[in-house]
């Protein structure tokens, strides 16, 4: 889920249905959220939006999962956290833990290790969860990886260890990218109960083939014509977070949260392009400090830019019910998308 700069399947009818033909209705139409920050915190605005659009699952980042190189082992690291008063707020909803997986920890670990990586993840999501979400129980369980034609057999197989770890009654579920769905017959088929179509990240992080990173309708548009065929149920995630690229000697060397153009309007830079700026002279901003001729393109997520590619999405798309997950729940993300521009663009799948 993550940019790192740095499954044969169940079908669960009662939940989310066979995997049909046609669009979904607007009463199969549900919304949910990605939780993505390593301290568990919901502030007010945050929980109105949960609310109103009566979201049913909260897909909550647990922790990650990378190569340590020099104990040549995978190790589960940046677990969640959360305050002390935090334990006993409920949303009176599913939280879902998701585990994050970098694919060089797929390349490195041998294949005799994976059911004991299996049994640790277990035990990481079993402590975090009796330790701040005690009452809601485990439904389903996600691991987001982008797995490569060299790592699929071992990543599968450490799917179905997770898989027999737990109760038939708990889905798992996986990332699936858009890669994944056009090249299927190489990247294969995750042994997974439902997969979620990462509608973000899309583009190259240099800008060389778009102009945003993040969501580029034609980029999507050339990876999902085989999107009906997939022998799997697909949830959609689409993003609603914005992002400054910014590039030294040509290099990406950092990421800027949650920047729109005022930012840019003042003398320390100069705007070169639509959404690009130089910087003229060096300063600090949002933390990190920019050297002059640093080159910024800030990416942003509208409105209209979801409503194209949603366009796009729809006529392939036959999952029913449908589920929307949007990346990712924060209140910095609402000040661009009230909860009505949400509802509205989810039902524009039906």
């Amino acid at each position: 889920m993550k940019y790192n700069l740095s499954l044969k399947h169940l079908f669960i009818i009662t939940l989310y249905g066979l995997v049909g033909c046609g669009n979904p209705t607007d009463s199969e139409i549900v919304v949910n959220f990605y939780h993505w920050r390593r301290h568990w915190a919901i502030d007010s605005i945050e929980k109105q939006y949960v609310e109103k659009l009566a979201s049913q699952r909260l897909y909550v980042h647990f922790f990650d999962v990378d190569w340590h190189f020099e104990k040549k082992e995978a190790t589960p690291i940046a677990p969640l956290y959360a305050n002390k008063q935090s334990n006993d707020f409920q949303l009176g909803v599913k939280i879902i833990p998701v585990i994050f997986i970098t694919n060089r920890t797929m390349e490195h670990i041998n294949s005799s290790a994976i059911e004991s990586l299996a049994i640790r993840i277990q035990k990481q999501i079993e402590s975090i969860h009796q330790k701040y979400f005690y009452a809601s129980e485990i439904v389903e369980i996600q691991l987001d990886c982008d797995w490569s034609l060299g790592t699929k057999e071992k990543f599968f197989a450490l799917l179905k260890a997770i898989k027999k770890q737990n109760s038939p009654k708990i889905l798992l579920s996986a990332t699936i990218r858009l890669h994944q769905i056009k090249y299927n017959h190489l990247t294969g088929v995750p042994p997974i109960d439902k997969g979620v179509l990462m509608c973000y990240n899309v583009g190259k992080i240099d800008g060389s083939n778009t102009e945003n990173s993040i969501l580029d309708p034609q980029i999507v548009s050339q990876y999902i014509d085989k999107l009906a065929q997939y022998p799997l149920p697909l949830a959609i995630a689409l993003p609603i977070y914005n992002w400054a690229v910014v590039k030294r000697r040509g290099q990406v060397v950092a990421l800027l949260n949650h920047l729109t153009a005022k930012e840019f309007e003042t003398p320390y830079y100069k705007k070169i392009a639509t959404n690009e700026y130089e910087v003229t002279k060096s300063h600090y901003l949002a933390g990190e400090y920019l050297y002059q001729q640093d080159k910024i393109r800030l990416e942003i997520i509208t409105y209209p830019l979801l409503e194209n590619t949603i366009d796009i999405l729809k006529r392939k798309i036959t999952t029913q019910p449908l589920e929307v997950i949007y990346y990712h729940l924060d209140s910095e993300n609402f000040k661009h998308f009230s909860y009505e521009d949400l509802q509205t663009l989810a039902h524009r799948f039906h």
